[in-house]
């Protein structure tokens, strides 16, 4: 493929560009929801748009027109790359193998080790309590959020789920913190008023 000049190359929010199939699918997996859906929503598609007009790939450009979401986007752009990458990732692979085999033809025949054992002990009832769960329907609709609704965040397309789920698990300590403080200091001035009225009753009748 010819040098793509600056002015012709994909341009995002954030300063950067690509001038590739491979560094705009790489681009595309770092991008927030709202930046993608900026360049991706029912009046147009920027990246179809440029994939028929600079790349001159008028098929893909149809492709994606036909999907809306960064999974299927990345996932077409993968297919267009692929053939070129699985023809150099054949030739590597034959050079380690022939690297690897003559490698090891050359070490001394191994010597069979005794493995230790190694004992794993069942968790304890308050280790398996400490262990993060995924948030329940109940504790979703109090937080504002329906299950099946659509999802508006400014969350990376890529955060992994579980530094997600443990957010959420942070957030359930600190409400039952919470929640723990104000039982405690309710009994206390439930106790506080009732042994006031004890004594009183007391008094007077004495």
């Amino acid at each position: 493929m010819e040098k793509i000049p600056g002015e012709k190359r994909f341009h995002f929010g954030d300063g950067t560009s690509a001038k590739s199939l491979s560094e705009l699918k790489a681009k595309i997996e770092t991008i927030s929801y709202d930046e993608f859906y900026h360049h991706v929503n029912p009046e147009k598609n920027d990246f179809a748009n440029w994939v028929e007009h600079v790349i001159k790939d008028k098929e893909l450009a149809r492709k994606l027109r036909a999907v809306s979401s960064i999974v299927e986007t990345v996932e077409l752009l993968n297919e267009a790359i692929s053939p070129f990458e699985a023809e150099d990732g054949e030739k590597e692979e034959d050079l380690q193998a022939r690297i690897e085999e003559q490698l090891f033809s050359e070490l001394p025949p191994a010597v069979e080790e005794e493995v230790p054992e190694i004992r794993v002990e069942p968790a304890t009832i308050e280790e398996v309590a400490e262990e993060p769960s995924l948030p329940t329907r109940e504790e979703l609709e109090f937080a504002g959020r329906t299950p099946g609704a659509p999802v508006t965040t400014r969350e990376p397309a890529h955060t992994p789920i579980k530094e997600l789920s443990e957010r959420h698990a942070v957030r359930h300590k600190e409400e039952q913190m919470r929640f723990f403080v104000r039982q405690f200091f309710y009994g206390f001035l439930f106790g506080t008023v009732v042994g006031l009225i004890l004594g009183r009753v007391i008094s007077l009748l004495s």
